[in-house]
């Protein structure tokens, strides 16, 4: 096979590594986990035994899925209020 072959039948795919990911995207690394796990976040590959990428095509796709969903009014939970216990009514005391 020669060379323009080659570049015929093979498409490489632009990848990103996790702190390259960070940096463009604002969230912790405990919160892109998070998304991982959740399968809300494209699942990232390992480029050797101890370093992981992103495909950047799946991340941008991400992004327009979660810019077309505040478009379209798609309202997403408030974490800060989601997990507050709900109140407790207020104690009275017994007079003795």
């Amino acid at each position: 096979m020669n060379e323009k072959q080659c570049d015929q039948t093979i498409e490489l795919r632009a990848m990103i590594s996790i702190a390259d990911l960070l940096e463009r995207i604002p969230i912790s690394r405990s919160t892109l986990d998070r998304l991982v796990k959740e399968g809300s976040f494209p699942k990232p590959c390992y480029l050797t035994p101890m370093k992981l990428g992103f495909y950047l095509d799946e991340v941008v796709a991400w992004q327009k899925e979660l810019l077309r969903g505040k478009s379209e009014g798609v309202r997403r939970p408030d974490y800060r209020t989601a997990f507050r216990k709900p109140e407790q009514p207020a104690r009275t005391t017994v007079p003795k």
